[in-house]
């Protein structure tokens, strides 16, 4: 049974409803299948989330070491070189620390799903 049979109207056994001890057994509830697919949404934000902010962790420390080398060579072309070659992985580690909070963003307004 795939996402489709969900949407679908698949016939699920229901949890307990609150204070009344008794399943219900009948077609799974449009919010139960909304509920499937914010979970998936959910699992795929955190996990963009976690890739970015590694992606980002190795940017900023490459950026880090290109800067030190750059202070060695001074003033030299080849010092420029691994200047901008730092300066480009300040910004792309940066770029991708935002890329992890709106990924956050997204996974944390995704965490709850509410049956009226």
């Amino acid at each position: 049974m795939g996402g489709s049979a969900a949407l679908c109207g698949d016939v699920r056994r229901e949890p307990a409803r609150a204070g009344t001890g008794a399943a219900r057994v009948g077609r799974m509830s449009d919010v139960a299948a909304v509920a499937r697919v914010v979970g998936r949404g959910r699992r795929f934000a955190r996990f963009a989330a976690v890739v970015a902010v590694l992606l980002a962790g190795g940017n900023l420390i490459a950026w880090g070491n290109r800067w030190y080398i750059s202070t060695w060579h001074a003033g030299t072309a080849y010092g420029y070189d691994i200047l901008d070659a730092a300066h480009s992985a300040l910004v792309t580690g940066l770029v991708c620390l935002v890329v992890a909070a709106v990924a956050a963003v997204v996974g944390w307004r995704l965490r709850v799903v509410r049956a009226d």
